[in-house]
């Protein structure tokens, strides 16, 4: 095993050298997060606190709908503060989802893939809390768009009291199995606690506004963007989920609110 550097210095320094004002604001953030609260309370707390910075900062919060855990904790404290909340829920889990019980916008759709595929085409970053199988395969998702240069959205592990440290080992052995390259650690950011986050996002959002900026009179020549390793890009559609199509019509934007 090769030696690693301290994680905690890992992701966030590439970004908060951009000191600059932010050019457009961060409208909409996508939070993954678990339907059960875990055994750390201290977890529910931080995904409160979380929630309540975002509606304090005016963001629209999009998660997967329903009260309870993480997810419930987050929504509620958004909703509460009066900020923007929008649950996007499948049919295959609208029966068992309790409703938050404070004022939001609920968006029924057939199945997981279209809510993943609404979620991503409404935020402009994303925030993984910590959760089960759902939420891993949420975020590995869309760090795996964002590898293959399908969206350049922020992606932020809310490493709260350690919890992503076992994932991020998994993402250092596969480059060290020779699976992944150097580069796939730097398709996130890490936050160690909720205050930390918005900062973190806002400044990686005025990068990716900067860069598309720099990059369009050459895109408006060729046939397709150009974005060299580990440069944030403007989001395309997403690709396919297990066959369909995950694009969302103007209609269904205009449904949901966007």
């Amino acid at each position: 095993m090769t030696h690693r550097s301290p994680r905690h210095t890992s992701r966030a320094d590439n970004v908060i050298v951009l000191e600059r004002p932010q050019r457009t604001p961060l409208g909409t953030l996508c939070v993954f997060c678990g339907a059960r609260s875990g055994n750390d309370m201290r977890l529910v707390g931080a995904a409160a606190a979380l929630g309540a910075a975002i509606a304090s900062a005016g963001i629209r919060l999009v998660y997967g709908g329903g009260s309870d855990g993480l997810m419930g904790a987050v929504a509620l404290a958004a909703a509460s503060r009066g900020g923007e909340v929008v649950a996007i829920v499948p049919d295959i889990l609208a029966a068992a989802t309790r409703p938050l019980p404070a004022a939001h916008r609920t968006i029924r759709v057939a199945d997981m893939h279209a809510r993943k595929a609404m979620m991503y085409a409404m935020a402009d970053a994303f925030v993984a809390l910590p959760g089960g199988i759902g939420t891993l395969e949420e975020v590995c998702e869309i760090i795996t768009w964002r590898k293959l240069g399908s969206h350049g959205k922020p992606i932020l592990l809310a490493n709260f009291h350690g919890f992503w440290e076992p994932l991020l080992d998994l993402l250092d052995h596969l480059q060290e199995a020779g699976f992944a390259d150097r580069h796939l650690r730097d398709q996130v950011l890490l936050a160690e606690a909720p205050h930390r986050v918005l900062p973190l996002l806002q400044r990686a959002t005025y990068f990716q506004d900067d860069a598309a900026a720099q990059r369009g009179e050459t895109e408006s020549r060729d046939t397709g963007p150009h974005r060299a390793p580990g440069t944030l890009a403007t989001m395309t559609s997403p690709p396919s989920c297990a066959g369909q199509p995950t694009s969302i019509g103007l209609a269904s934007l205009s449904a949901a609110g966007n």
